[in-house]
Formats: structure tokens, sequence, C-alpha cells
């Protein structure tokens, strides 16, 4: 057999092996691109095989969690669009806006009962201080006294009577004003408690003098049965936001008038809350009318009657015809009863009122929040 010559079989051959260069051309690339990027590492290269792959299986599993959230009813796993989060974000801001008037009311409500009287010894006092004590139980007694001339009747200058704030005197003449007594004055240290005290008491008769003064008629008055009773307690957790001044009040009035004396004791700028109504008891009362003259003397408990029993005046009453009465002379007017009211004051604790963040984030976190200091409460 004859030597074979290579070059001649290549020349001879030359299409066949370009065939079978290029079906071996992927073998080297092979080790250049996967094998080179799998060889021990956690991170593929950036642009191999295997970081393409990892890609594709991370963008799936990201479109199966979308596909999962879309039309789940589930607030903690929704899939959520530009729309609704530009919704939430109108909503957040709407929430902390609510917040902040919240803070500021409660801020303002505080205020009104956290400062001093205007008396000189209270004048220029920092943050946490008390007033000397003899010189404030001085000053105390002098603005108990123009309570006494303030909730009194009184005439004007063209002499009309004026009963609406007459609200803090008995029927008999008992003086019901809070701080004019025996144990009521600021004890060594107690001058701040006595102070909001004096807030609630001038806040409940406002709130009575403003109520007569929506009846317009004397028979409609609600008046204090007895002096107002702060009820002792114990100090409130540190956690809460407040620390309740609680107090006890008896009210006479037609028993419809309660809900008025309720309504306007709401509105006084200290918070205040109502935590029970209850009728104490049947107050005595004394109607009387001029034309024909009527009187009706009822006992306690005497309005639960189904008839009332009256004393008639029957030689002045000939020569009235019934048309010529006037209504309040035609009618009953209704008895009044002792209503008793617990009370809640919101002595709430030092609050800092938030200003609104620049960026957008908010500002009502509840940040800068202090505890008040004990000022003798």
């Amino acid at each position: 057999m004859a030597a074979v010559d290579p070059k001649q079989l290549l020349v001879d051959n030359k299409v066949l092996f370009a065939v079978y260069l290029a079906a071996l051309a992927p073998i080297p690339l092979w080790f250049v691109l996967v094998a080179g990027g799998v060889k021990g590492d956690s991170a593929p290269n950036s642009g191999s095989f295997e970081d393409a792959k990892r890609k594709l299986q991370d963008a799936k599993r990201t479109a199966d969690s979308m596909s999962a959230k879309i039309g789940s009813t589930d607030p903690d796993n929704q899939l959520y669009t530009k729309t609704d989060i530009e919704r939430l974000q109108a909503r957040r801001e709407l929430y902390e806006k609510e917040v902040l008037a919240l803070r500021t009311l409660v801020t303002g409500a505080d205020v009104e009962l956290e400062k001093w009287l205007d008396v000189d010894s209270t004048r220029g006092l920092k943050e946490g201080q008390n007033p000397k004590n003899s010189e404030f139980a001085s000053d105390w007694n002098k603005e108990v006294v123009k309570l006494h001339e303030t909730y009194k009747k009184y005439k004007d200058d063209k002499g009309v009577e004026h009963w609406e704030r007459d609200v803090a005197t008995g029927d008999t003449g008992e003086d019901f004003i809070f701080g004019g007594a025996a144990g009521d004055a600021p004890a060594g240290g107690q001058e701040k408690q006595s102070q909001k005290r004096y807030w609630v008491q001038l806040a409940l008769l406002e709130a009575l003098a403003s109520a007569n003064l929506k009846a317009k008629d004397p028979h409609l008055a609600a008046k204090l049965a007895a002096r107002i009773d702060f009820v002792a307690q114990a100090a409130a957790a540190p956690e809460e936001p407040y620390e309740p001044i609680k107090a006890r009040v008896l009210i006479k009035a037609p028993f419809t008038r309660i809900p008025v004396v309720i309504r306007e004791l709401l509105a006084q700028k200290i918070l205040i809350r109502v935590t029970t109504v209850r009728v104490d008891s049947q107050a005595p009362f004394i109607i009387e009318h001029a034309q024909p003259k009527l009187v009706i003397n009822g006992g306690e408990g005497y309005f639960l009657q189904t008839a009332y029993f009256a004393r008639v005046d029957a030689a002045g009453s000939s020569s009235v015809k019934t048309e010529e009465l006037r209504d309040d002379a035609r009618w009953i007017w209704e008895p009044p009863v002792v209503v008793e009211l617990g009370l809640e004051v919101y002595d709430f604790r030092k609050l800092e009122t938030p200003k609104p963040a620049d960026d957008g984030e908010g500002g009502g976190s509840g940040e800068g929040e202090g505890e008040k200091k004990d000022e003798g409460r």
C-alpha cells in the first residue's frame, strides 16, 4: 500500500474537514462560557449562562407572587397600583392632619386647666413652680368672694331683675360655692390642684348660667343643690395620657333641663366627660300663679302623683275669664328634681404640638411627648 500524503488528503477533502471543524467549535466555547461561570462561584459572573438563568428564575418568582396577589382581599397581601399608592398617600396626609388637629385641641384645652389665676402671687412663675402658699391663699379668698358677686341675682340699669346667674345659692340661702368653706383653701404644695378645681367649678357655674339664659323663665332654672364634691383618687398609671379629675355634682332643675345643662357643660373649653346621670331625689317645690291665685306646695316625691292638689283663692278668680289668662297661668310647670352628675375632667400630661414635616412624611408621630410634673396632684 502506498503511503498516504496528509497534505494531499487535506486538499482532496477540504470540504469535509471544514464541516468537522465547525462541529467541534462549540466545545471550547462551552468551557469558556458555561464551565467558567459555575466553577465554585455562589454569584455567577455577569453575562454568564448561569447569571441569565438566575435572573429568569427571579423574574418568574416575582411574576408568580404578583399573580397570587391580584384580586386578593388580604390587606397585607395585595398588589398596589400607582393609583392605589397615590390614594394611600392622600389618606395618610389626611390622617396626619386629623391627628395634628386633635393634639392641638388637647393642648389648647389643657392650657385652660393649667393656667393660674391672674393675681399678684402667681405672676412671673416659671413652669412647674408653685406660688407661696400664704400669698396664694389670700388671693384665693379674694377670688372666691368675686364668684359670689358674679353668680347671684342682679338688676340691670333698667331695674329688671336677672335670675339666670343665680346658680350657687340654695332656696334658703345656702352657699354652694366651693372655696370659701374650711378645708377648701389650698394647702402647702397643693396650690396647683386647688387651682384646677377652681377652673372646673367655674366651668360648671358658667354652664348652669348659660342653660338658664336659654330657658328664659325662672320656672326652668337649673342651679346647684350642694357644693361640688371632688373625689379623691389614686394617681393614674404613667402610660395614661391624662390624670382624671373626678367630681360629683348635684343639680336642682326640671328633669327636661338636664340635657341642656349637660350640653352647655360639654361646650366649655375644659374637656369634661359626664360619666353618670342619676336622679338623686325629688326636690320639694312651690308653684304660684297670680291670676287666679294658684299655689301648689309639693313635698319630696310629690311630682310622682297622678294629680296635683292646688289651693285656689276663689275671691281673686271670680272676675278672671279663662281666655284672659297667660300661657304660664294656664299650665302647671314641671316640678324640679335633684340630679347627680358624675364628671371626669381630662387633665392631660404635657403635650407638645407637633409641626408637619417639610418633607411630606408627616409630623404626628407622637414624638416630643413628655410627662407632666407632679404639680401637687
